[in-house]
């Protein structure tokens, strides 16, 4: 048990480290309160799967939980030894961890860089001080309304820091601070949003999103160490199929093999898992979700929001040595690989009948023969329930190495593409549109034609 309020991380880590079989997270996490709950996780430090998941439910079904379930006094069991502190020297043990992924760390020892952070009234706020403290940086501003726990996130409800709406309050903030680099981390800390300048003469600034800030750290991560000849023998970078495919383009020029996985950091903890057991581990350089998740080492198998918030405040001081702000740093990598659009559009089912009409809409998919979105041609779809890939050009279908999962996705003539699937934690569709064009504008409009041709409301709800 953790004597103070724990980050995900911190869990992933402590599970593996005293080589426990089972860990639990009791979590605010970023979403309405109404899909919170707990996470469990496995003796490797991921999420389980759906299977124990499903044995863990069953066997809570049998229970009553008036009868059945034992209960004793916490300082009670405390002091027969039946719980134990999480030991300070497995905290110390990961903060080192964590200061091992960055790159430049003494990049942020700089008199002139401040940073403002909000840990949205989560479990942040005295890892990812402490990081920065240990990482020399002198200016760290707080959101004060957002410093302590409040179960009821009160200033930032919803506290996903995807949004713009949970960042709000820190953005009033830069008015008066004008920091370089604003990281506000979600609840449990896994997750991380960030807004950094983009005229530091008007004092304005821009929030990246998910892609954004994966782009942004692979990029660097690639550069960095390609010049450092710090490279392991044969990387290996993996993404979920929805996040952003610019970065396989980044891959390519450094030599660094990138896989593919399912939504959910555990399906790219399981390729770290794998790696593991071949004992090459080292090989992993960079993991990414484009709903603001990010690792950049093996030490947990989980996204890992105190790395992302110190790594992001690395980033943003390296490039303003160079006095150059980040986007300035994103155009030059659109200008040389491509300019990357990601779209996602979310529609709400509310009730059981939501969940069947869900169900109905996937089937619905999978039945219909789609060939064309608007006047472009699809030349793949991915079917990743039924675990195949059918090329409708040739008819010929692949097998999918992947677990089974409720998805579907379009691969057009143009590169670009469309994934459908459930949420798997709110009652809702979402529909992912990627593009990459050879100019912002290109992009821009590849996106709105995608949209309004898909018109997923019209055409299959």
């Amino acid at each position: 048990v953790s004597e103070n309020i724990m980050p995900v991380p911190m869990l992933s880590f402590a599970v593996r480290e005293l080589n426990c079989d089972i860990g639990v997270m009791i979590t605010a996490s970023h979403n309405p309160a109404e899909y919170n709950g707990y996470k469990v996780y496995g003796a490797d430090g991921s999420q389980i799967g759906e299977e124990v998941a499903k044995d863990i439910y069953l066997i809570s079904q049998d229970l009553d939980f008036f009868n059945d379930v034992k209960t004793l006094d916490f300082y009670a069991a405390l002091k027969e030894g039946k719980i134990k502190y999480i030991e300070r020297q497995v905290i110390e043990k990961y903060y080192e961890e964590v200061l091992n992924c960055l790159i430049n760390k003494d990049i942020l020892k700089t008199k002139n860089f401040s940073v403002l952070y909000t840990p949205l009234n989560g479990s942040g706020n005295v890892p990812v001080r402490e990081v920065l403290a240990r990482l020399n940086v002198k200016d760290v501003f707080i959101v004060k309304e957002q410093e302590q726990p409040d179960e009821n996130f009160t200033t930032c409800a919803p506290p996903n820091p995807e949004t713009k709406e949970a960042l709000s309050l820190g953005l009033k903030y830069c008015k008066e601070k004008k920091p370089d680099v604003f990281v506000a981390t979600d609840p449990d800390c896994d997750r991380v949003g960030v807004a950094v300048f983009k005229d530091r003469e008007k004092e304005d600034y821009v929030i990246l999103n998910g892609n954004e800030i994966g782009i942004l750290m692979f990029y660097y991560i690639c550069t960095q160490r390609s010049l450092q000849k710090t490279f392991p023998k044969n990387p290996v970078a993996v993404k979920t199929i929805v996040s952003s495919s610019l970065v396989e383009e980044i891959a390519k020029d450094y030599s660094v093999s990138f896989k593919n996985v399912l939504t959910g950091f555990k399906y790219i903890g399981e390729q770290i898992k794998l790696l593991e057991l071949k004992k090459e581990q080292e090989r992993f350089i960079f993991g990414f979700e484009e709903s603001h998740g990010y690792l950049a080492g093996s030490y947990v198998r989980d996204k890992d929001g105190v790395f992302a918030a110190s790594f992001l405040c690395e980033i943003v001081a390296f490039y303003k040595q160079k006095n150059m702000l980040i986007p300035e740093v994103l155009r030059e990598i659109y200008e040389k690989y491509g300019y990357c659009r990601n779209k996602v559009e979310s529609f709400v089912f509310d009730g059981k009948q939501g969940m069947q009409n869900m169900e109905n809409i996937m089937a619905m998919l999978r039945e219909k023969d789609i060939t064309k979105i608007g006047e472009l041609k699809i030349n793949k779809r991915l079917d990743y329930l039924k675990g195949i890939e059918v090329n409708l050009e040739t008819k010929e279908e692949k097998i999918l190495n992947l677990n089974r999962s409720n998805v579907l996705q379009y691969v057009l003539e143009n590169k670009s593409s469309i994934i459908v699937r459930p949420s798997g934690t709110e009652p809702k569709i979402k529909i992912y549109y990627s593009v990459l064009g050879k100019t912002k504008e290109q992009a821009k409009s590849l996106e709105e034609y995608l949209i309004k041709s898909f018109n997923f409301k019209e055409n299959y709800v």
